[in-house]
């Protein structure tokens, strides 16, 4: 855990655990406030190699949530680089996780959301609309609008992107056999429908060159559902050791799936690093670094699983939310695991939004400097995540941005 590691772009990190990438909902008119650079900083001196960043959206009209950051012609660049200072403070290194949503953009932000496909929406408490299906000169503009971000990116300091491909995302929705029903040059095969990420890494590398890294977050396979199978995933993940990625993170789950919420999916789920597996998987046909996140709470965990060669690096997101100087404890020796807190659970679709409502309660007091109590009522966490999309987003309708 404490060996560095460097990238194939020249990224030196200065060990195995990485802050992987939270929502935190916490921009204004799309723009880092001074509560997300504090977020930052005290993420940065929590001992983090890497941090990414978390959802960072490439579209002002669609977005995750109404409180991500957007880069776009309308961003705060001071304010943009001010985030990447905190980011940095401590000398690690940090990537901007560049996103667009697709069809997961809720009500709340806008009633029309796009797919690959027209197809149901997102079946989560009737919060997401139906979606439309993207017209090639859209989904050329979204690839312009990616590399845009990522050369913004670059010029506020940070070392590099991170391209969102999973957790139902837009990128991951092209992957997916289920939702991408193509017939054009973005569908059918598994190199269609990768062909939007390619392209985005390949637009990157050329705009921003060989020194600025290149991440990319997949999803492990999940054929069950019809989204990628085991071959497709190999497959997708060769096309990105030839485009020259620099880092390949492997996580899963959706907003209609629990394990991304860290809720498990059943007797099956692993109690530690449920993608390790398949981050080992993927490391027999790249020559890029690889990171798993999801499940990890343990340095013995982590350690083993460095060991027996599965993963390069450990992404931790949830444990870090309620413990942002977790990573600088483990590599000290002076904690030998996260100290997650027994939460309420709601029932149903209740227990997805009152997990998801915590992490954002716990993420605000980081960011605000003060200490939430833990047992929160998950109702009470869902009405106020939901409650500031809401308030945001009428305010946007009623003023502009």
């Amino acid at each position: 855990m404490n060996d560095p590691i460097t990238l194939r772009s020249g990224l030196v990190l200065a060990h195995r655990l990485a802050k992987a990438a939270t929502s935190e909902g916490l921009a204004r008119r799309g723009d880092p406030t001074p509560e997300l650079e504090h977020l930052y900083d005290t993420w940065s001196r929590g001992g983090a190699a890497l941090i990414v960043t978390g959802n960072t959206t490439i579209s002002r009209r669609h977005r995750e949530r109404m409180g991500n950051v957007v880069l776009d012609a309308r961003t705060d660049r001071a304010a943009l680089a001010r985030l990447a200072a905190a980011a940095k403070r401590a000398g690690n290194a940090a990537l901007v996780q560049l996103c667009h949503p697709g069809r997961q953009t809720s009500r709340f932000v806008a009633n029309d959301p796009v797919a690959p496909s027209a197809g149901p929406a997102v079946a989560m408490l009737g919060a997401f609309a139906r979606p439309r299906a993207l017209r090639e000169e859209e989904i050329a503009a979204i690839r312009d609008a990616f590399v845009t971000g990522a050369e913004m990116a670059r010029d506020a300091g940070f070392d590099g992107v991170q391209l969102h491909a999973a957790h139902g995302f837009l990128l991951s929705q092209f992957l997916s056999a289920r939702i991408n029903r193509r017939e054009d040059a973005w569908g059918g095969t598994i190199e269609g429908r990768a062909r939007l990420l390619i392209e985005l890494v390949e637009r990157t590398r050329a705009a921003c060159g060989a020194r600025f890294t290149i991440a990319v977050k997949l999803d492990a396979p999940d054929p069950e559902r019809g989204h990628l199978t085991h071959a497709d995933a190999l497959a997708v993940i060769a096309l990105l050791e030839r485009a020259g990625i620099d880092l390949l993170e492997i996580s899963g789950g959706d907003v209609e799936r629990a394990r991304m919420l860290g809720l498990g999916d059943g007797d099956d789920t692993p109690r530690e690093g449920y993608f390790a597996d398949v981050a080992q998987a993927a490391k027999r046909v790249t020559g890029a670094a690889v990171m798993a996140t999801g499940g990890w709470r343990s340095r013995a965990a982590i350690d083993a699983a460095i060991a027996r060669g599965a993963i390069d690096l450990a992404g931790m997101a949830r444990p870090l939310c309620v413990e942002p100087d977790l990573p600088r404890r483990l590599l000290r020796g002076e904690a030998d695991r996260a100290a997650l807190h027994e939460r309420p659970k709601a029932p149903g679709d209740l227990a997805a939004a009152g997990e998801t409502g915590y992490f954002a309660w716990r993420l605000g007091a980081l960011a605000r400097g003060t200490q939430p109590r833990h047992d929160i009522s998950p109702i009470h966490a869902a009405l106020d995540y939901v409650a500031t999309d809401a308030v945001l987003g009428a305010r946007r309708a009623l003023f502009g941005e």
